[in-house]
């Protein structure tokens, strides 16, 4: 632990008088300020409250703004000074963290306040600053860009999916359920669910597609429309509730509806999509675009990979407030996609367990990408901002003002200039390593 004392702090400003602060550095984040602060600092704001007092309080026998001083403080002298006490402590730890040039990244905690009779007010207010990250090494790393290859078939599956979506379902009474069929069941758990629900629910899912459990695609395959039957349907470890991972539940599943696709013949159902002319243009226009989607997830993997070697190389810790929020944010993301209102105590800590090195890492690749910027000027300037809204606008066919507007409205201008600096910094990382290409 290092410690810098005795540090003179200004009040501000207001002129009210001297306060003193003590910096003490608990590791690379977390900072405590002893702070002083002189009785007349105090005095001037309980002046300050006893005079809003008097001047909106209303008492039997006085008028408004007439009632004594000396009444006021008889009757609320307490709540005056714990009032002008704790407006000091506010103002006192904002100005000596803005005089230290210190920028908290976590709430600030305000501890130990003391203000006795006759000596003056000190507290200690304690939080976390992003880590100071000396930049040693961030070139002469050696790297292979992955082949870029389209996985086998995907061209096929991506028109069979185009295919089924223009589809024509038929509704079916006869025959049982089989992959490709759009069903509608209802659920009724037997055993009743580990979270306390038991009522029938009802799904819509397309058998095959995997939106459903493998046993409860196998268990609809054996139904005929009004059919109902009852199964033993296993959940996976990985499942995201984690009070249902491994288990087996007992559960009624009655077939309601069934519908099979009708699929448009090929060349049709090509030129249904636009300027496609038949389906060995639309073939080769999907190849071409899986071909580009793969060549932006291969260097996406290479700045990953070259990311992670400058960390590697000039190691920092991560503040643990923004670790925690970032957790807190996964967590949350996990729930709602996993349609959970909120998760239990022990599912909760063991999701975070589970996601809390992959928070962290996000963490600091946030702070090294922002540090890499300050350090090589590259934070984009409002000029570049603007050519990159005109650009969306003109793709779009845009006013480049809406898109400005429609940005600010949802933070995307915040992201914008996010994006822009990070490929600022990559472009700088990859001229200052080699990059080879894979055999």
């Amino acid at each position: 632990m290092s410690r810098r004392g005795g540090d003179r702090v200004p009040a501000g400003r207001n002129g009210s008088g001297a306060l003193e602060a003590r910096l003490t550095e608990d590791g690379a984040c977390r900072r405590t300020l002893k702070v002083t602060v002189p009785r007349g600092y105090v005095e001037r704001r309980r002046e300050a409250v006893a005079s809003e007092y008097a001047s909106t309080l209303r008492l039997k026998g006085f008028r408004r703004g007439r009632v004594p001083r000396s009444v006021i403080d008889r009757r609320f002298g307490a709540a005056i000074g714990r009032e002008a006490v704790d407006r000091s402590v506010r103002s006192a730890c904002a100005e000596a963290i803005e005089s230290e040039d210190l920028r908290p990244v976590s709430d600030v905690d305000i501890v130990d306040v003391e203000y006795p009779v006759n000596g003056p007010l000190t507290f200690s207010a304690k939080f976390e600053v992003r880590p100071v990250i000396r930049l040693g090494r961030i070139g002469g790393f050696r790297l292979t860009r992955p082949r870029i290859e389209a996985a086998e078939g995907a061209v096929e599956r991506v028109v069979e999916r185009l295919r089924r979506e223009r589809a024509t379902w038929r509704p079916e009474i006869e025959g049982k359920a089989a992959p490709g069929d759009q069903v509608e069941v209802s659920v009724t758990p037997l055993d009743g669910a580990p979270n306390g629900e038991a009522e029938t629910r009802h799904y819509e899912l397309v058998l095959g597609d995997g939106s459903a459990l493998p046993g409860m695609e196998e268990a609809i395959s054996t139904l005929g429309v009004g059919e109902e039957g009852d199964f033993e349907v296993a959940f996976p470890d990985d499942f995201a509730d984690s009070a249902r991972r491994g288990t087996v539940q007992r559960m009624r599943i009655e077939l309601l509806s069934r519908r099979t696709p009708e699929l448009p013949d090929d060349d049709s159902f090509a030129r249904s999509l636009g300027a496609v002319d038949g389906i060995d243009d639309l073939r080769g226009r999907i190849a071409h675009d899986l071909e580009v989607e793969a060549r932006i997830r291969a260097e996406r993997e290479l700045d990953k990979e070259l990311l992670a070697m400058v960390i590697d190389a000039n190691p920092f810790d991560a503040p643990e407030s923004m670790v925690e929020s970032y957790t807190d944010a996964l967590v949350d993301g996990m729930a709602e996609i996993a349609g959970m209102a909120e998760t239990d105590g022990d599912q909760a800590d063991s999701l975070r367990e589970s996601l809390r090195p992959t928070a962290e890492y996000a963490v600091k690749r946030d702070l090294m990408l922002h540090r890499i910027a300050d350090e090589h000027g590259l934070h984009p300037a409002e000029a570049e901002i603007d050519r990159e809204i005109e650009s969306l606008a003109e793709r779009a066919s845009e006013d480049p003002r809406r898109v400005r507007a429609r940005l600010a409205e949802s933070e995307g201008i915040t992201d914008l200039v996010r994006r822009l600096m990070q490929r600022r910094v990559f472009a700088l990382l990859r001229s200052s390593s080699e990059v080879s290409e894979a055999p």
